[in-house]
């Protein structure tokens, strides 16, 4: 992986990167995020993973070179065009030989490839497929993305103009439980000896990251939406700064090492009872840089992180 890529993504990008998956040989044929996501953690998981490809190439690589390296490094990669009969001999030559097919298009485009699940199962019964489609039937033909996935969810209004999301969480849940799919089939297939098929929706994806919201936990006032003093950002000397004292033993420990006693007992009471409990905390935090609370952090055990930059480089581009 060169330098400028393995600067897109934090260490550890990926759950699992073991061999739980070896032997097991995948087929991806899906553009944009959530399938190529799905196909990067089994292949950190082991598999070995075909990726299909227009002739012309991906999307995702023409606008974000280096995060398309990272995400497609342990992938062997075709570039095919699978409406021609050449590339859907090569395709059902690849289905022949492996254990999943995932994808990442809508059922009609599926039918005009011959991955329609009815037409794969009658041709590799053995296999096992995971289709992830925008909505859940019968509404798989929808168009969508995460943008309009999380308006749905109502994950992009905070109480005023609602703002352009930072996290694909639609996309990357997708992803994360896509791969979930594969695992369950897989030992399905262990204990029954047949293929299976399962779709995994993104805008499902989406409205379950939501249920927090939903239930109030982190809206606007909400426990964890900064409506208690021991769980907010607060502004440091050169930073901001994460509290997450929502166990009252770290709370605690917190007011007992910055001589605060007196507001222990105040510190998950809604802020709008006790405004001032912020307000000193506030005064607290900017006594210190964010590199000195870190080092207090790691020493007390505090729930305590400086907030980081954006990761990464410069924003991607279409031009």
């Amino acid at each position: 992986m060169g330098e400028s890529a393995a600067r897109v993504l934090p260490s550890g990008w990926l759950p699992g990167q073991g061999q739980a998956l070896a032997g097991v040989r995948v087929v991806e044929v899906a553009p944009n995020l959530p399938g190529p996501l799905a196909g990067a953690v089994l292949a950190a998981d082991g598999a070995e993973v075909v990726r299909f490809e227009p002739p012309e190439g991906d999307a995702l690589a023409r606008v974000a070179p280096a995060y398309y390296r990272v995400i497609h490094q342990a992938k062997r990669i075709l570039r095919l065009d699978l409406k021609e009969p050449d590339g859907q001999r090569s395709l059902q030559r690849e289905l022949s030989r492996v254990d999943v097919l995932l994808t990442s298009l809508r059922p009609s485009t599926l039918a005009r490839l011959g991955l329609a699940s009815e037409e794969v199962r009658a041709r590799h019964p053995g296999l096992v497929q995971v289709a992830i489609v925008g909505y859940p039937e019968p509404d798989q033909e929808r168009s969508g993305h995460d943008l309009t996935y999380q308006a749905a969810a109502g994950t992009l209004e905070a109480g005023g103009e609602p703002s352009q999301p930072r996290v694909l969480v639609a996309d990357y849940g997708g992803a994360l439980a896509a791969v979930a799919a594969c695992y369950r089939l897989l030992l399905a297939r262990e204990r029954s000896g047949r293929g299976g098929y399962q779709e995994i929706a993104l805008s499902q994806a989406g409205a379950f990251f939501a249920q927090a919201l939903a239930a109030g936990l982190t809206a606007p006032g909400g426990v964890l939406g900064g409506g208690i003093a021991a769980y907010h950002l607060y502004p440091c000397q050169d930073g901001w700064i994460a509290l997450a004292a929502l166990e009252r033993r770290s709370w605690g420990r917190f007011c007992l090492a910055e001589g605060l006693e007196e507001l222990e007992p105040l510190g998950h009471r809604p802020v709008a009872q006790v405004p001032h409990v912020r307000e000193r905390l506030a005064e607290r935090f900017r006594a210190r840089t964010a590199a000195e609370w870190a080092e207090r952090a790691a020493r007390l055990d505090l729930p305590l992180e400086p907030v980081a930059p954006r990761p990464g480089g410069p924003a991607s581009t279409f031009a």
